[in-house]
């Protein structure tokens, strides 16, 4: 239920645009079904990487990002990423995202804290611990509209048991 939530959302987000960069991919989860020709996903864990269908690169987004020219992509998504990173870090991501981003932003993320001090898949991944917590205003004042999921169930974790963030910034334009 809840990743064909996020899929069917995908999908009209992302509706008209012909590339994604997918930050934080994982196994490809969300990026698999996008029905794009030009699609990469980025991961600084290979543990998962195997999985994805499309081309890969492991690598750090923060240093990976600002090598890429203004515009290259037509959508770049972060699902289930920003939480990951310290909040300054986040923020600077999503900057990043932003501006390597043509078309449209997609960031999804839990509400407020969602504790998650291990790597719940088991795979030593510790890129997995939650390090922020996020609130519909980080991300209202970054430009995005946002839309409070407050019914999406993260499951694994303890926290304040709000749901997610559903955040979609477009580029005049698009």
């Amino acid at each position: 239920m809840s990743q064909d939530r996020i899929h069917a959302a995908l999908a009209h987000a992302l509706a008209g645009c012909q590339s994604v960069l997918d930050v934080g991919c994982g196994p490809g989860t969300y990026l698999n079904p996008l029905p794009m020709e030009r699609k990469l996903g980025l991961d600084a864990f290979p543990g998962e990487l195997h999985e994805v269908e499309a081309p890969t690169i492991c690598a750090d987004a923060s240093v990976y990002l600002p090598a890429l020219r203004a515009d290259a992509y037509d959508a770049v998504i972060a699902l289930d990423v920003v939480e990951h990173l310290e909040k300054e870090a986040g923020l600077a991501l999503v900057a990043e995202m932003v501006r390597v981003a043509a078309r449209v932003v997609v960031v999804f993320t839990p509400d407020g804290l969602h504790v998650q001090d291990e790597d719940p898949t088991e795979m030593g991944n510790d890129f997995q611990i939650h390090r922020s917590a996020w609130t519909p205003g980080d991300l209202l004042g970054l430009g995005f509209i946002v839309q409070l999921w407050w019914d999406f169930d993260y499951g694994k974790g303890v926290g304040n048991g709000r749901g997610g963030l559903w955040a979609v910034a477009k580029k005049a334009g698009s």
